[in-house]
């Protein structure tokens, strides 16, 4: 008689909240159901799910584009980072507090955590043994509300956060000049979505009542490296609303 039994899929449960991933091939879905995460091949129409073993419902998911890793924050702010090779809880991290957003930068190299009115960034897991998975690397202020919502742009440099205080700040991860924290103010009420488009550093961003604005940049992503403190520039614009 077998009496080691091992979580192999979950029945009867339906999703109710949280976010969803799609994995870097573009042919799984993640999404959280309660405690647990359902993987979906939409390739091979199959089913899987992976026990995180978390005590509440799981309601933001962040895959790294680098090694197979998910991170998966509940509703209490307790992030279990698992491996998708494995299935595997690696470890437990805990926020002490309810996150809002979870975002890894597209290089792989950091985790970006809306916790509040502020944003954690965090060394990201790497392949390489490590004794602390997550390691704080800089903490990002100025909001008076909490944030919602987080995007990256496509060489990792600079990530974009909108907030409830209907304010929208860009944050270089790197001290560069002008843009080490830019704030966009044309929303009259929380912000919902925030967005770089990954042609320029040109923005998206929509808030609860509906309004999007499109943020066009005046300069490119390479040329904001050679911006020279002394010249005033206004770098965006709202181009359309």
């Amino acid at each position: 008689m077998r009496l080691n039994f091992k979580f192999k899929n979950l029945f009867g449960t339906a999703y109710k909240c949280g976010s969803i991933v799609f994995t870097n091939n573009g042919l799984g879905l993640l999404s959280p159901v309660g405690n647990q995460i359902t993987v979906f091949d939409l390739k091979k129409d199959e089913v899987a799910s992976v026990d995180i073993s978390s005590f509440h419902d799981v309601h933001h998911l962040a895959l790294s584009p680098s090694i197979p890793l998910l991170v998966a924050i509940n509703e209490v702010g307790d992030a279990s980072l698992c491996s998708l090779s494995t299935g595997a809880v690696i470890s437990v991290y805990p926020f002490k507090g309810v996150v809002l957003a979870v975002s890894f930068s597209p290089d792989g190299k950091f985790l970006a955590v809306a916790k509040g009115n502020n944003v954690m960034l965090f060394f990201a897991p790497s392949p390489n043994r490590q004794f602390n998975h997550l390691e704080l690397y800089r903490v990002f202020y100025g909001f008076t509300d909490n944030v919602t919502c987080i995007d990256w742009s496509r060489d990792s440099r600079f990530f974009i956060a909108g907030s409830v205080d209907s304010t929208i700040r860009l944050f270089s991860v790197y001290n560069i000049p002008k843009i080490f924290v830019y704030t966009l103010a044309g929303h009259k009420n929380p912000i919902m979505g925030a967005f770089i488009l990954h042609n320029f550093v040109n923005i998206l961003t929509v808030s609860s009542d509906g309004v999007l604005c499109f943020w066009e940049a005046n300069v490119s992503l390479d040329q904001l490296k050679s911006i020279d403190d002394s010249e005033p520039v206004s770098l965006f614009r709202i181009s359309n609303r």
